[in-house]
């Protein structure tokens, strides 16, 4: 679609040269970073390790989004891959921000901050539950990665 996009881009710019006797336009294209793109296959195994994790309720699928992320590189060069977002901000601490009318920051913002426990252990729970999964001998039965607690 991006390819698509920008030669449609070059052709409009070249017409309207043209049909105002213009000199052709130099046009210069920064392709910037690739779109993220979720691996269907690995996406749905995961998924299904992930609920085993940390229950049904506690794992959605996000809306697609517009958003480039330098992660996509490992896909386009034929990696299978999966980025899935991690909670890191209380129920609580986002029911304050909606009471005050306000977003919570992004993760970018240097107003964010995660709450570093359940963080962590969430975060490192589903990695090792993701790991133990993608590790297990091929004739093993899918969905076996869950932690014992």
């Amino acid at each position: 679609m991006r390819e698509h996009l920008l030669a449609a881009i070059e052709r409009k710019a070249l017409a309207v040269a043209i049909s105002n006797n213009a000199l052709e336009p130099l046009i210069q294209i920064s392709k910037g970073t690739p779109s993220l793109y979720n691996d269907p296959e690995l996406s749905a195994r995961l998924t299904r390790v992930l609920k085993q994790q940390l229950g049904q309720d506690n794992v959605e699928l996000s809306a697609m989004s517009m958003g480039g992320e330098d992660f996509s590189r490992y896909g386009k060069a034929g990696v299978p891959s999966l980025m899935y977002l991690l909670g890191a901000v209380s129920v609580q601490r986002l029911d304050d921000y909606a009471d005050k009318n306000e977003s919570p920051p992004s993760l970018h913002s240097s107003r964010f901050y995660p709450d570093i426990e359940a963080s962590l252990i969430t975060g490192i729970n589903t990695m090792v539950s993701a790991v133990l999964e993608l590790l297990q001998p091929a004739d093993q039965k899918e969905g076996q990665g869950k932690l014992s607690e």
